[in-house]
């Protein structure tokens, strides 16, 4: 058993690896990993080029009901976890949904305060 050990811790000390075999090694890995990261990316286009990106499933989040948006949806919005969007209601059971402005919300209350305190005057000059 004595000589069985030695011969497999010899065997070990051979294989020990030297710089060369090591930096083939690392090379051989990074061309491999480059390989994968090309498949991958290319899967990911594939699949969304096949997947409808045009419409939104709602589903049920916990106790209410929501839309998950898809990653190049959002970056093409610019939005990231926590943003806020701006809902607005349109014909034709429409939405439009757009990254919420606080500067452009509190010009369109201005805007609409000063539409209701002077709607006479409006309709008279629409005339």
């Amino acid at each position: 058993m004595q000589n069985s050990a030695r011969a497999v811790v010899k065997r070990q000390l051979k294989k020990r690896p030297t710089k060369k075999s090591v930096d083939a090694k690392k090379t051989s890995v990074k061309k491999f990993l480059g390989k994968v990261a090309v498949r991958r990316a290319t899967r990911k286009t594939k699949r969304a080029a096949d997947s409808d990106r045009d419409h939104l499933q709602v589903r049920k989040i916990g106790n209410s009901l929501g839309l998950i948006l898809p990653k190049e949806l959002l970056a093409s919005l610019g939005l990231k976890v926590g943003d806020k969007l701006h809902v607005v209601e349109q014909t034709d059971r429409g939405l439009k949904l757009s990254p919420y402005d606080a500067k452009h919300a509190k010009a369109m209350a201005i805007a609409r305060r000063v539409m209701d305190e002077y709607k006479d005057t409006f309709a008279a000059l629409a005339k």
